[in-house]
C-alpha cells in the first residue's frame, strides 16, 4: 500500500465537508484488502491498483503479506506508544462461505468470524458493541440505524494513542483567534512551545514534526504558505510532496520553532462509496466478488468510515472504524526563530516514521 492511496482517498474524502474532518488510510486499506480476497479476477485487480499495486506483477498474497506485516509489526514498535488494529467478518449464518476466503481472513488478518445476522437492531447492536469495544469507546455508535439486506459484514477498528515525545505545558495553553474558512473568526484554546524542532518549508506549505513515545511515530502539521491558499493546496497537495517535505524535515538540524497550535477534537463517519467509486473501483460495485459465497457473487453496498480524533497537550488519541457492507444481489448503478501560528486551516498526518504508513489524515478549518 502506497502513500499516494493515502493522499488520493484523502483528498478526494475531504471533499464531502467544508468542515473539520478527518480519515484513516490504514483502516480503509485494511478493509479494502479483506475484499480483495473474495474475487479471483477483475474486481481483486481493481482493488489492487486502487492500494498501489499494479496487478500485473503483484498478486493478492503480497497484499496479505504487506497487511499482515502491518497488523503484526506496527502495534510492536514503540512501548510508549498504542497502536492496535482489530478486524471482524460478520455473516448470516447460513451463508456458505468459502473456505480459502474466510482461511485468509482468519490466517492473516486476524479476522473474528462472527455468524450473527448483521441486520436488524439485533445486529446494528452487536456491530455497534464490538467497534465500541476496539475503539476504547471512542466509536460507541458506528451504525446510526439497523442494516437491512446485508449479507456479509467486514469491519476494521484501529486505534491510536501517543504521547508527546515533549508534551505541551497545559499552564501556558490560552484562548486565541483562529480564521475559519469562511473567513470569520472564533475562539480556540491555543498550545505553546519554544523549543527545537524538526521543520520544514517549501514556497507552497511550511510544517512541523511532533515526535510521539520513542518516536516511532509521528504527527506532521502542513500549513499552507499563503494564508488564503488553503482550498487550493488541499486539491493539489501529493504524497511525493509530503514525502520531500518529510524528508527535507528529517535531513537537517532541527529548528527553534515558537509554536501555537490549536486543541482540538474532530468525529467524522462519512459513506465512502463515492469516494471509493472515484478511485477506480466502480467497476467492482456492479462485476461483484466470486470467492466469498459459493456459488454466488457478493456485491458492496456499501462503504462506511467513521473517525475519532482528539489533539491535546498530553498528546493525541484516535480511532476509527471502516466498514464494507456486502450483499448477494444485483449491483448498484453506476536556527532563526521561526515562528509558527496554526491560527488558520491546517491539514495533518499521523503516520508511522519508518514504514510510512499513515494511520490518520485530517484537516482542521474552523471553530
Amino acid at each position: 500500500m502506497t502513500g499516494g492511496f493515502s493522499f488520493d482517498f484523502f483528498r478526494e474524502a475531504m471533499k464531502l465537508k467544508d468542515e473539520n474532518s478527518a480519515v484513516s488510510p490504514a483502516s480503509m486499506a485494511i478493509a479494502m484488502a479483506m475484499v480483495a480476497n473474495g474475487d479471483s479476477g477483475e474486481s481483486r485487480d481493481d482493488v489492487l491498483r486502487i492500494l498501489g499495486l499494479d496487478p500485473a506483477t503483484a498478486d493478492i498474497a503480497q497484499l496479505n503479506e504487506y497487511c499482515r506485516i502491518m497488523l503484526t509489526e506496527l502495534p510492536k514498535l514503540d512501548g510508549r506508544t498504542v497502536c492496535r488494529f482489530a478486524n471482524s467478518f460478520w455473516h448470516n449464518p447460513d451463508l456458505k462461505v468459502m473456505k480459502p476466503f474466510s482461511e485468509a481472513l482468519g490466517n492473516v488478518y486476524s479476522s473474528d468470524d462472527i455468524a450473527v445476522d448483521p441486520n436488524g437492531e439485533k445486529g446494528m447492536r452487536c456491530i455497534n458493541r464490538w467497534v465500541d469495544n476496539y475503539t476504547n469507546g471512542m466509536i460507541p455508535e458506528f451504525l446510526k440505524g439497523p442494516l437491512n439486506g446485508t449479507d456479509i459484514f467486514l469491519v476494521n477498528a484501529t486505534y491510536f494513542k501517543g504521547k508527546w515525545a515533549t508534551e505541551f505545558n497545559g499552564e501556558e495553553s490560552r484562548e486565541g483567534d483562529f480564521r475559519n474558512l469562511d473567513g470569520s473568526r472564533s475562539k480556540a484554546t491555543f498550545m505553546h512551545a519554544d523549543r527545537l524542532m524538526s521543520h520544514a518549508k517549501t514556497d507552497r506549505v511550511e510544517a512541523i514534526s511532533l515526535p510521539f513515545g520513542s518516536g516511532n511515530f509521528e504527527f506532521v502539521a502542513m500549513l499552507p504558505t499563503h494564508e488564503n491558499g488553503f482550498g487550493e493546496f488541499l486539491r493539489s497537495v501529493t504524497y511525493g510532496e509530503f514525502k520531500e517535505l518529510t524528508e527535507q524535515m528529517h535531513s537537517g538540524q532541527r529548528a527553534h520553532v515558537l509554536l501555537s497550535f490549536p486543541k482540538f477534537q474532530t468525529e467524522t463517519d462519512n459513506d465512502m462509496s463515492g469516494v471509493m467509486r472515484s478511485l477506480g473501483l466502480g467497476d467492482a460495485f456492479l462485476r461483484g466478488f466470486n470467492a466469498m459465497v459459493e456459488g454466488q457473487q457478493t456485491f458492496i453496498n456499501k462503504i462506511l468510515q467513521a473517525v475519532n480524533i482528539k489533539v491535546d497537550e498530553q498528546g493525541v488519541v484516535a480511532a476509527a472504524a471502516t466498514a464494507v457492507d456486502m450483499e448477494i444481489s444485483p449491483g448498484p448503478d453506476q536556527s532563526e526563530t521561526i515562528e509558527m501560528n496554526f491560527n488558520r486551516p491546517f491539514l495533518y498526518v499521523i503516520r508511522e516514521t519508518s514504514t510510512g504508513t499513515i494511520l490518520f489524515m485530517g484537516k482542521v478549518t474552523g471553530f
